[in-house]
Parts: C-alpha cells; sequence; structure tokens
C-alpha cells in the first residue's frame, strides 16, 4: 500500500508525475506537511472608508499603539474601537493610493502622496499633526534618519531628514539632510525598506543605499538591473531580507541579490490567477508572520470584485508554498491590545459566542499577530476555527501501461472532518473527471472502486487539524484495455 506525502506546492508543473501537489489550500506549509490556517475572526468597530494601511508600533516606553487609515482619515485602536486621530479637517487620497508607516523613537509617522507627512508622539498627542511640509508615497528609518521616496512630482526621488531630526528636511551638509534622484530608465520607486541600510525598489532595478557621512551622506548603489518591483503592496520584509513581487513572479533579496522563490512552483499559478483589472491589481498588500515562518501576499482574483479574495503564503524556512481563500481590504502585521472584560463585551455582549479564548494571550497583548481588514472594514485576526483546506496531488499511471483500481484511500491527517475524491482518466489530454466526496468508515479508510490509467487523489478537511502529512492509496491492476 503506497503512501503518498503531501510534499510541496507544485501548482506550475505538469500534473502527470508531479512530484508534489498541485493544489494545497487553506493551509499553511509545515514541517512534514501542512497545518490548518485559521478564519479572520473581528475583533474592532467598523472604520469609515475602504482601509489604506495598518500598522502596529513599539514606543521606547514599551507602549504599544496600532494605527490605520482609510481615504479621509488616520485612526488608532482603543480595545475594539477605532478612534479617529486625524488631523483637522482630515485628509483626501486619490483612488489608488494608500498609507505607509514607521516609527521614529516615539513618533508613528504616516505617508502619502496628496498629504504632508504625519507624526503622532506616543504619550503626548491626542491627533496626528503635520510633521513636514513634505509630501512622499514612502516612508522608512535608516539609521537615525527618517527618510521619504517617490516625493510629490518626484517619482524617482529620496529624501532624508537631518540626523536624528525627522521634523527637519532643510538640505544641509552641517544637519546632513539632503537628497537624491536615482535617475535612470528603470522607472518609479515603488518602495523603500529600511534598517541599517536602505533598499530602493523601483519598477527595473535595486539600488542599495548606504549612509557614508559627509559629504554625500549616503551611497547609492544599483545592485540589481532589468527588474524590480511589480507593485508598491508587494514589498515586505523581516530582518535582513525584503520580499518582492516582480513582473515575473517572487522574489527574496538579501541585500546583494535577489533569489526567485516562486519560479516552477506557483509563479505561473499567481499571473494567471490575478485579476487584470489594474485598480484591484494596486491593492496588493504583503506582511510577515514570523510565527508561522510565512510571508503572506494578498491579491485579487480573477473572481474579485475589488477585495482581495486570495492569499498566497510563502514559508522562508521551508521553501514551500500554499494558498487560501479570504475577504479583506489590507494585510497587517499588529500587536494585539489588552482588553478589559467590558471591551471584550463591546465586541460581542454574549461573550459565550466569542470564539477567542479567554485564555489566549491575544486579549494580553503579547503576541504580534496577523491581522487584516475584512470587507466589512473591521480589523481581524487568524484565530477562527479553520475552514476547508483542500489537498490535491499529482497525477501517476500508478500500474504503468494498465488500468489500476484505486480500492482505498486512507487519509494520514490527525483531525478535522474528512473526505476523499479521486480524480481519473485513461489518456493525457482528456477530461479530468472526479468521483463523489466519500467520507472515512470507522477505521479511517475511504473505500472505492474506481479504474483508470491515470490517477489523482483530492482530501477536503473541514475545521481544525493538527497537521496534514499525506495519504495510504491501495490499488489493483484491473488490466490493458
Amino acid at each position: 500500500m503506497p503512501t503518498i506525502k503531501f510534499e510541496e506546492l507544485l501548482v506550475d508543473q505538469p500534473a502527470f508525475k508531479n512530484p508534489g501537489l498541485l493544489t494545497a489550500n487553506n493551509c499553511i506549509p509545515y514541517a512534514r506537511g501542512y497545518k490548518p490556517l485559521p478564519t479572520i475572526e473581528t475583533f474592532t468597530d467598523a472604520i469609515t472608508d475602504r482601509a489604506r494601511g495598518l500598522f502596529a508600533a513599539r514606543s521606547t516606553t514599551d507602549t504599544i499603539k496600532v494605527v490605520a487609515g482609510d481615504v479621509g482619515k488616520l485612526y488608532m485602536l482603543d480595545g475594539a474601537t477605532w478612534d479617529d486621530v486625524s488631523k483637522s479637517g482630515g485628509y483626501s487620497l486619490g483612488s489608488s493610493d494608500a498609507w505607509q508607516f514607521t516609527i521614529f523613537g516615539n513618533n508613528i509617522i504616516a505617508s502619502t502622496i496628496t498629504e504632508n507627512l504625519q507624526k503622532f508622539e506616543i504619550g503626548t498627542d491626542t491627533l496626528f499633526s503635520d510633521l513636514a511640509t513634505l509630501k512622499a508615497k514612502y516612508v522608512t528609518v535608516i539609521g537615525e534618519f527618517l527618510v521619504t521616496a517617490y516625493n510629490e512630482n518626484q517619482p524617482q526621488r529620496v529624501r532624508w531628514s537631518a540626523l536624528n531630526d525627522p521634523t527637519d528636511f532643510t538640505v544641509s551638509q552641517t544637519t546632513q539632510s539632503d537628497f537624491q534622484d536615482i535617475v535612470g530608465d528603470h522607472g518609479a520607486i515603488q518602495g523603500i525598506v529600511g534598517g541599517e541600510y536602505g533598499i530602493v525598489f523601483t519598477e527595473k532595478a535595486i539600488h542599495r543605499m548606504q549612509y557614508v557621512g559627509t559629504p554625500f551622506i549616503f551611497q547609492f548603489d544599483k545592485v540589481q538591473a532589468g527588474f524590480g518591483a511589480f507593485v508598491p503592496g508587494g514589498i515586505t520584509n523581516y530582518g535582513r531580507i525584503s520580499y518582492y513581487l516582480s513582473e515575473d513572479g517572487f522574489y527574496a533579496f538579501d541585500g546583494n541579490k535577489s533569489i526567485p522563490i516562486g519560479s516552477n512552483k506557483v509563479n505561473k499559478f499567481f499571473f494567471n490567477d490575478l485579476s487584470t483589472t489594474s485598480s484591484y491589481i494596486d491593492r496588493i498588500s504583503a506582511t510577515v508572520d514570523p510565527s508561522n515562518d510565512i510571508v503572506v501576499w494578498a491579491y485579487p482574483s480573477t473572481n474579485s470584485t475589488g477585495e482581495l479574495d486570495k492569499l498566497i503564503i510563502y514559508n522562508y524556512v521551508l521553501d514551500r508554498w500554499s494558498t487560501a481563500d479570504v475577504d479583506i481590504q489590507v494585510l497587517g502585521f499588529t500587536k494585539s491590545a489588552s482588553f478589559t472584560l467590558e471591551q471584550i463585551a463591546a465586541i460581542d455582549p454574549n461573550l459565550d459566542e466569542i470564539e477567542i479564548s479567554f485564555d489566549s494571550i491575544f486579549w494580553t497583548g503579547q503576541q504580534f499577530q496577523l491581522a487584516a481588514f475584512t470587507s466589512d472594514k473591521k480589523t481581524g485576526v487568524f484565530t477562527g476555527t479553520a475552514g476547508t483546506a483542500t489537498f490535491v496531488t499529482g497525477e501517476n499511471n500508478i500500474e504503468g501501461d494498465r488500468r489500476a483500481v484505486v480500492r482505498s484511500v486512507t487519509p494520514l491527517i490527525d483531525g478535522g472532518t474528512l473526505t476523499t475524491k479521486i480524480g481519473y482518466r485513461d489518456k493525457q489530454g482528456a477530461a479530468i473527471n472526479f468521483t463523489s466526496a466519500v467520507s472515512p468508515s470507522d477505521n479511517g479508510t475511504c473505500y472505492f472502486r474506481q479504474p483508470g490509467k491515470y490517477l489523482r487523489q483530492q482530501v477536503d478537511v473541514v475545521g481544525n487539524f493538527d497537521q496534514a502529512f499525506g495519504l495510504e492509496l491501495d490499488v489493483a491492476t484491473e488490466g490493458k484495455r
């Protein structure tokens, strides 16, 4: 009885003799298999309009604040309530504009191309206000400088503040505030990543930005030419590694070179599944969930009406992929706030109906968690009961040139409610037919009597399970036809 392991997702490779999976949906790559992806449980009230950004910041005094923005407002989370903390008069973003956030000391900085840089000093301010008379799409911190990129009417400009003074952008050799235009045919800046050095992504190149002191302040080196970032929202980073979506697929950039991570695995699938509506594509959102060792991109599929309805998930430790179905507006890497019993009751007065256990550290604010704004403009975390995970194996002619008869399939999955289907056909190029779903008997085995020359297996798992390892297959030879 052969055992078929649930290996990595290789949806871009032909089904026949595929050594991996054709589908691994609503799950997370895990050691020796997959684990479930919990559904999103919302825990806040709704903001006014479609979410354009979500960010969590920790101050120098260990105070945690969570902020968000939409087309006209900036918000700060107070338990389960999004408080409007916009400057007087609010904001007016363009249809495709987004908010970007960073923290400099105790100042949360927000940027968008239609508004002056905004700041909120934790522990002091009650509303955001203008930090400087400067508009920029992107903002980050490099060393002791606040750095902006894609300034108003300057799509190839990087401009930075005075040393350790994020309010001063007056060009000066004394304060070291200055700017650099990265001119060339590499297109507009698509994003910037900070840290000890900066990484500037353009449409067709990547530049490294290294502090060298006066008179130049920063040195800019083109470390990659020919391709860059496809969309701004497709860039994220963790530690020294930046992950991004290029026009031909997914990459990891280590500061010196890009490493393809989706080639011959998921790139072709992704672009075939991606919506062709440009205004939807601009909403792609990416973040990192270190607790699960994954990078997550949310994107609009060909079925989307504007929301981000799919996730593509990369485990950077295992170098493996999966997908998921969602209905969200933006991803964020947030830290849960602490709640009083009264604030919990504000979420749902019927405390028995709240699915997040009161023993969970979610309520105490002691863990960073993957978060998202859902289509109802509320914020949630991935703590709900798992949905339906689906695994489809590659196709094999198990008995060579003979037709085989599948007699049984035993899923090697601990937990959940399982069903199994057999996909079958007698020649390559023919349509795939699937049997009806069969539930396991008391011994955990699903019984069939399905003939076919080319066979694949599908297992659906509803609800929580510990780990999906694979399946055992019992086949017999039917004979030549």
